[in-house]
């Protein structure tokens, strides 16, 4: 017993302690709905950067280049301020996509929350150009950012699916 739970409070430890992608330890709430069973909300998304980029590298977050490696892969998001909510969204998962243009692939991306974006509506996300591209259907990037705004479902990703599945 004094085995399993020692190894339970190091890997808590570790989880609060490192850098971890889509768990924020300043708000840990971890949904109990598993993700295929959320709702999708509706709201826009715009694109900034360089076409194929990460967004910018000094974002509220303050992640700077490490969103340009994996696990982020420059599937970055600046968002409004129901979102950011005074960077307790920072290191937020949410699954995005875009659905309502011919350009839109429809099939859902996960971006994670790496900045604010204070002239955005509170639930906006603008989008680096790299996780703005990956909504869009192969070869129809360019058509996708010529609209510079798309209707965008999104939810919330519970990344602890992935590390304590059912």
């Amino acid at each position: 017993m004094k085995v399993h739970t020692f190894t339970l409070a190091v890997l808590c430890s570790m989880l609060l302690s490192t850098t971890c992608y889509c768990i924020n330890p300043k708000f840990f709430n971890p949904s109990k709905v598993p993700n295929d069973e959320k709702p999708w909300d509706q709201t826009q998304a715009t694109w900034y950067g360089t076409p194929d980029g990460a967004g910018s590298e000094s974002g509220a977050c303050k992640y700077g280049k490490t969103v340009e490696n994996p696990p982020i892969s420059k599937l970055t998001a600046a968002v409004g301020h129901y979102i950011f909510r005074q960077g307790y969204g920072c290191g937020a998962c949410y699954e995005v996509k875009c659905t309502d243009n011919p350009a839109c692939s429809g099939k859902p991306v996960t971006v994670v929350v790496s900045d604010e974006c204070p002239s955005c509506s509170g639930y906006h996300f603008n989008l680096s150009g790299a996780a703005f591209a990956s909504i869009a259907n192969p070869g129809q990037q360019d058509t996708l950012r010529k609209l510079g705004q798309v209707n965008l479902q999104y939810r919330r990703y519970n990344a602890l699916q992935i590390i304590f599945p059912n």
